[in-house]
This record gives structure tokens, sequence and C-alpha cells, in this order.
């Protein structure tokens, strides 16, 4: 199982990303027309968003809560991407969070024997006070990995962030991921010695020593969109529809750089290109049906959110 082909892509997704994981369906289907993807959504996506992505080419929507009556986990909020290492038929993986865009082929560059490649990872240096807090912050307790591993060095270490990785499930350290639960939160409010839910579970897997390093790699090959520098090439939609070995694999549309028309994100012309591929398998009808919905859903959210803001809600 080497081949590139056999390698399926997995997103999670939500009522409020659902147009932004149509637009990813779009792009993986571009670079990689035979393989699969899974979608596995959260209670709050539709019945109809569910039944219109189960007909894209070689999707296979799963729902959280039907997983999770399987394997026995409540794995839901931030913990939902562990469920990959529980869908149906899947031994190895490539995950990317919903509101991204694949921008060049990806699979090539991975060594699928390994047990984890980070598509967002690089090493920090601990002596840079800014460095230290955001990992603090954002991936785990430095006394905590400490305590499992006392060599772990004072000055560099590996910083990965959750939303595109590889991971090989047969060879995923299950025992870890086990023992290392009750150490997790499902959202950010919950300041557990592993932050921010699966995230903070990478990091604490890499530096722990709980894994050799010549079984994970890592690779900044994602854009996230507002704190990686502009990258004017990326949004050239002649160049990204190369396919061709690239720099970057993904753009990532974090939370803070969204707007409601796409045609105002960073990277526009690219997010409008996949949603448009979309479109074109499932047809043109369902675009405007979906963009009515959302029309009318972003308008409850609003209206919710100024009665929180009057009666002082939070």
């Amino acid at each position: 199982m080497d081949h590139p082909s056999d390698i399926p892509f997995v997103t999670f997704a939500c009522a409020r990303d659902v147009h932004y994981a149509k637009a990813l369906l779009g792009s993986v289907n571009y670079f990689y027309p035979e393989n699969r993807i899974f979608v596995v959504t959260e209670s709050d996506i539709s019945e109809r968003d569910i039944r219109q992505m189960s007909r894209f080419p070689n999707t296979r929507v799963c729902r959280v809560a039907d997983l999770m009556l399987e394997h026995k986990l409540h794995l839901t909020g931030l913990l939902a991407k562990f469920n990959v290492l529980f869908l149906p038929g899947v031994a190895r993986a490539l995950v990317a969070d919903a509101d991204s865009v694949l921008i060049a082929p990806v699979l090539e560059e991975i060594d699928p024997h390994k047990v984890f490649t980070a598509l967002h990872g690089r090493r920090i240096d601990l002596s840079d006070k800014a460095e230290r807090e955001s990992f603090e912050r954002w991936a785990a307790d430095l006394s905590f990995i400490r305590e499992f591993n006392p060599s772990l060095g004072k000055e560099q270490l590996y910083y990965v962030q959750g939303s595109h990785f590889y991971v090989n499930v047969d060879r995923f350290p299950f025992d870890t991921f086990y023992g290392m639960l009750k150490f997790m939160g499902y959202d950010h409010k919950t300041l557990t010695p592993l932050r921010a839910g699966d995230q903070g579970f990478w990091n604490y897997l890499l530096n722990s020593g709980r894994v050799p390093e010549a079984d994970f790699e890592l690779k900044p090959a994602t854009i996230q969109v507002g704190q990686t520098p502009k990258v004017a090439l990326c949004d050239d939609m002649e160049w990204v529809q190369r396919s061709a070995k690239k720099e970057w694999s993904f753009i990532h549309y974090v939370g803070f750089s969204r707007r409601y028309r796409r045609r105002d994100h960073d990277y526009a012309q690219v997010l409008q290109w996949a949603t448009r591929r979309y479109y074109q398998i499932i047809g043109a009808s369902g675009f405007l049906r979906d963009e009515l919905r959302r029309f009318m859903q972003s308008g409850m959210r609003a209206g919710r959110r100024r009665i929180r803001q009057l009666t002082g809600q939070r």
C-alpha cells in the first residue's frame, strides 16, 4: 500500500465551515480524482449537505456520532480528528482542515511508512520567549512533557499545528493515545497539560520520545492565511493548476482570516476556483440553494450574537 492512490484524504466539518469543506473537495479531486475522501461531520451539519457531499466522486460522509457508537470514545470538539484512527478501511490517511484548499500534489512528498508527517511543522527555539509562550499556549505544558522525557532538549523542540498531517494508522501508538486522552481538552477554554485538543497530543508525541525521530517528519507546507507571509504565486491560477511539486501544499483560511464573500478573502482566486470545481461536478443549481441557505443562517447567527450582547450573555 505504497502508492499515493491508496492514501485517502480525511477532513472534518461543522455547519459553519461546510462551504469551505466543499471547496476542499473540489481541489482534492483536481489533483487526485481517484483517491477516496472521507468527510467526518459534526451533529450540526444538515442532512442535505450530507447527501450532497456523499454524491461527490469517491467521497464518503461519516457522522461523528456514528463513529463514537462504534469505538466508544468521546471524540468530538477539538478531539474529533482522532476519529481518523477508526474510519472503516483506512490504514493511512492525509488529514486536512475543512477550511483549506489543496494547491499542489502532496502525497508524493510523503513517506507512507512513517508514523506521522506534519504539513505545518517546524523546530522552535525555547530561548525565544515568544516561541516558548506560543508552545505552552498552543501545544503542551513543557514540564509535563519533561516528566516523560527528562532528556528533552533545553533549547529546541518540535512544534506542529494539527491542521494538516499524514498519519499511518497501522503503526500508530494506540497505547500512548489511550494513556494521554485524560490530559486533553475538548475546547480552547480548558487548560489541560496537552493544549488545543489533538494538536497537544501530536506535540507531546514528537517531543516525548514515544516515536523515534526516524518515524516522523515535519514539513512547512501549509500557508496559514494572515500569519504566513503572503505568497503571490499561490493566487496565480495558472501556477496552482500545474500538477508539479511545489513548496506549499495547502492554503488554510484560519478563522480570523475568513470573510463572508469568497472574493474578499486573501487567495480569493484559489478559493473561488476550488468552489467552482465542486459545483461543476455536483451541479450549478446546488450552489444557488447552498448560498441562499448560508445567507439565511449567517443572518440568524448575527441575530443570536446581538441578543447575547443586549442581554449580557456570553
